[in-house]
């Protein structure tokens, strides 16, 4: 539970920052449930029992609940093309570890027509995490040192690419439900997530490239 609480209380204290965005420019809002992830390889014997949320003896689908809320920061009224995107992120993995996820990068979007959207992000994250073997098992290659916060002896952070492509329906003109799937290298995490346009705010003049 005491885990729980300062996983909680990190993403709190992020939050405002990137919510504080939209007084400076006006854009798109998104609020990400996370559902389950699917793993496409054979997951290890040993490591099936330690999987409680597993939905098949093989371990293929997992139980992994988790939210996000990230900020698209492109004028409402530019509806293709790039923008810049972050998002913060409060998860529960396969092995029932939490760990938090920041994440600054790019946003591709293309309109399929004025109902279907896809959209496709590439992130660099910062993976803070107290679970051992996934500083292990993700990215060596970026992470060859036992990385630790130097105000916990617990708590480790990874650097790491995220990933994801989704599938949106317009609901409104401001409104939009869609599904997400993340990309990783051992696993596909799904998701449903909501956006929001947000209202440009008075006295900011927004240029649309």
């Amino acid at each position: 539970m005491q885990r729980n609480v300062a996983f909680l209380r990190k993403l709190i204290f992020c939050l405002p920052l990137l919510l504080n965005a939209s007084k400076v420019h006006a854009g798109i809002l998104d609020v990400n449930v996370i559902g389950g992830t699917f793993h496409p390889h054979t997951v290890e014997r040993r490591k099936i029992p330690m999987m409680p949320r597993r939905l098949d003896k093989r371990a293929k689908w997992v139980v992994t609940p988790g939210f996000s809320v990230g900020y698209d920061f492109r004028a409402p009224d530019k509806k293709r093309g790039k923008s810049i995107y972050a998002m913060i992120s409060y998860n529960r993995d396969c092995f029932d570890w939490p760990f938090v996820i920041l994440g600054y990068g790019m946003r591709y979007r293309y309109d399929f027509s004025k109902r279907y959207t896809f959209r496709f992000n590439l992130l660099g994250a910062i993976v803070f995490t107290k679970q051992k073997e996934l500083c292990i098992d993700i990215w060596p290659p970026l992470n060859p040192f036992e990385n630790r916060l130097p105000f916990t002896e617990h708590t480790r952070f990874i650097f790491a690419p995220a990933t994801s492509i989704g599938l949106q329906y317009q609901l409104s003109n401001t409104e939009a439900l869609g599904l997400d799937c993340g990309l990783s290298v051992y696993a596909f995490v799904l998701s449903v997530t909501f956006s929001h346009v947000l209202p440009k705010r008075k006295g900011v003049v927004q240029v649309s490239k």
